[in-house]
């Protein structure tokens, strides 16, 4: 996850470094910016591929065009194998896509696979805003008074461009000699049919398993958030299957313990009587886990005020229409 801010027109440098601060939560590890001809780029960036070197904004070798982006471009390779020999300044899949714009336009973006919202600026004028098919990397964009911004986050922009911001539409590319384009779609306009049980099953079984291992690219540590259902146990089980990355699986910190120590079982003491052992313990009484009094539906109790009675501490009220457990 990075954060990128861009503008054609360049109308206000110090409003756009301020939008680019709104977004330090997006890229922890580095900032970057540069006003190219009449546009700005701005950047924050999270360091997942080519860490040490991948510092955006990104430019071709003579400096003629830049580049900010959010995402990931997971045929990169082979997008490089068919651009013209150039020298490469980092191994970042983003410097990929900054070539094959520079090389072919907007009309070289359908040739990319991934997630990504990407705004290339050039020394000759050039504007090129594009964002993936599906939409994944967040995108949104706002006109005023002459002025285009762009930002990962709506609330980047000034109060005064609230109520002129909109998401970027998926799939497409805008420069401001054509306006919006669109380059590719989520879904392809016709699908052939499959026929057979078994050619259903191992097609359904090869797009899953190249979908997981083309987002597993990465110079960094891969996770994987379960929530115990079938389709995060799959991406799970074949991620960590995974060939592409060393970091299939996720890593327990070094400080962490491997494991939660387990007690030995309690011996019974010898001298238990077994008058005592037939004997049903004492119990407590059960303690509810609602306040048995009327301060947890009081809108004028404070925190901690039926300690006393419930012995345990309640958390501010909720309103009157509502009630909350101490």
């Amino acid at each position: 996850m990075c954060g990128i801010v861009a503008e054609h027109g360049c109308s206000d440098p110090d409003q756009l470094e301020r939008m680019l601060e709104r977004l330090a939560h997006r890229g922890p590890d580095d900032r970057g910016a540069i006003q190219v001809t009449g546009s700005w780029l701005g950047h924050r960036r999270l360091s997942i591929v080519d860490v040490g070197g991948g510092q955006q904004p990104l430019c071709t070798r003579d400096e003629s065009a830049w580049l900010v982006g959010n995402g990931e471009a997971y045929n990169h390779e082979e997008v490089r194998a068919g651009l013209a020999d150039r020298d490469r300044l980092t191994t970042s899949d983003n410097e990929v896509a900054l070539h094959l714009i520079d090389e072919r336009g907007t009309s070289g973006l359908a040739e990319l696979s991934g997630m990504f919202a990407f705004v290339v600026a050039g020394r000759d004028g050039r504007f090129v805003v594009a964002r993936d098919p599906v939409g994944i990397k967040p995108l949104y964009w706002a006109r005023r008074n002459g002025a285009v911004r762009f930002a990962s986050e709506m609330h980047a922009f000034d109060p005064e461009w609230q109520a002129f911001v909109e998401p970027f539409p998926p799939g497409c590319a805008w420069t401001p000699e054509q306006g919006l384009v669109r380059f590719a779609s989520a879904v392809p306009p016709q699908q052939a049919p499959v026929e057979g049980r078994e050619a259903l099953l191992a097609g359904t079984r090869d797009t899953l398993v190249r979908a997981v291992r083309q987002q597993m690219m990465g110079d960094v540590n891969v996770g994987v958030f379960l929530s115990g259902g079938l389709d995060s146990s799959l991406v799970a089980a074949i991620a960590s299957r995974s060939p592409t990355s060393a970091a299939g699986s996720c890593r327990r910190s070094p400080s962490a313990p491997s494991a939660r120590p387990t007690s030995p079982p309690r011996a019974r003491s010898p001298t238990t009587s077994a008058a005592s052992t037939s004997r049903s313990p004492t119990r407590r009484p059960r303690r509810s886990s609602r306040c048995p009094t009327s301060c947890a539906r009081s809108s004028r109790s404070t925190p901690g005020s039926c300690a006393a009675r419930c012995r345990t501490t309640c958390s501010p009220a909720p309103p009157a229409s509502t009630s909350r457990s101490c």
